[in-house]
């Protein structure tokens, strides 16, 4: 929310360029199109909520995610009047979509042609896939970056952070920005220690090597078990998707999903001790404190639950967020 107040001081323009699957906060400015009815016409700025002003709808462009041809196209057309595109690098908000080769790079380009402020939300991305988040591992760096979850290991703090010319119009009698719980002293002493653990210690290469070969396991046991599936994402946030399709790569792929044999999974590795969470939008996580045991003893669990999930039952329950159709 802040990020987008800063770009529209920064640039003097009002609209914002987001991408369908893409969440990035509870407020009215980007609370369209997060997750819409596959029903719902593309492109079109759909409200997540009761009580937004309708009128905030005329600020919002909703834009397909590594559609090269189409962002562009929106650019060209709205330009002008657009202060910011925002996206997640990596979509943590709908089973972990990447971006395709080039289309970050890509979308840098079009803003700065364009006096557009291009800001990447890092909530789920920043310190997670590298120490320098998403925009380390692949080599963009945004205008703007929000941070959050891993900066401070579960402590409740937020960040923003970007070009100092941009950066600059934060202040008294600029743009307000402030809070309650600004400056918290033990959230930014969270912070300053869990920094400091990722400079001195192998977290992330721990990870990176633990997520993997979870990724390869549960890959092998798809393919032992003839599954028609994909596992898509990164050693340390990936999703698994019953599917027949090669690869998704937007938000309308995930409705060739079936989120029914997942919600099963969910519920018969919980009867083996292991807990993902039933949304099949959200990532699963590796963390530092996983181990070679807990690697052993999930990879069992999935093999004996496996089975039970693909089994032909009558619906756990419609998913809210995925609807089947």
């Amino acid at each position: 929310m802040h990020a987008i107040r800063i770009a529209r001081a920064y640039t003097g323009r009002e609209k914002v360029v987001k991408f369908e699957g893409h969440y990035h906060g509870a407020h009215d400015y980007l609370l369209f199109s997060t997750d819409p009815p596959y029903s719902s016409v593309e492109r079109k700025p759909y409200p997540m909520s009761l009580g937004i002003p309708k009128a905030i709808k005329d600020l919002v462009i909703v834009d397909r995610w590594n559609d090269f041809d189409s962002i562009e196209k929106t650019i060209r057309k709205n330009g002008r009047q657009i202060a910011a595109v925002i996206c997640e690098p990596i979509m943590g908000n709908a089973a972990v979509i990447p971006p395709k080769e080039g289309y970050l790079k890509f979308l840098k380009e079009l803003c700065e042609d364009n006096g557009i402020v291009l800001i990447f939300d890092e909530v789920k991305t920043g310190f997670r896939v590298a120490p320098g988040g998403a925009q380390q591992l692949f080599g963009v760096k945004p205008h703007l970056s929000t941070f959050a979850k891993s900066l401070a290991n579960g402590y409740p703090i937020s960040m923003i952070a970007g070009l100092e010319e941009i950066m600059q119009y934060v202040g008294p009698k600029k743009v307000v920005h402030g809070g309650t719980y600004a400056s918290n002293p033990i959230s930014l002493a969270a912070a300053d220690a869990t920094l400091d653990e990722f400079a001195a210690s192998r977290v992330h290469k721990h990870i990176e090597g633990f997520g993997a070969k979870l990724v390869k396991g549960v890959k092998q046991v798809l393919e032992d078990r003839h599954v028609e599936s994909i596992v898509q994402g990164f050693p340390s946030m990936f999703q698994l998707l019953f599917t027949d399709l090669g690869e998704v790569t937007n938000y309308r792929d995930l409705k060739f999903c079936d989120f029914e044999v997942f919600a099963r999974l969910q519920l018969e590795l919980l009867k083996h001790g292991v807990m993902i969470d039933e949304d099949n939008g959200e990532p699963l996580f590796t963390c530092y404190s996983h181990n070679e045991e807990d690697l052993e003893r999930t990879l069992v669990a999935f093999d004996k639950a496996l089975p039970h999930a693909l089994e032909k039952r009558p619906p756990l329950r419609r998913s809210k967020r995925f609807p089947t159709h």
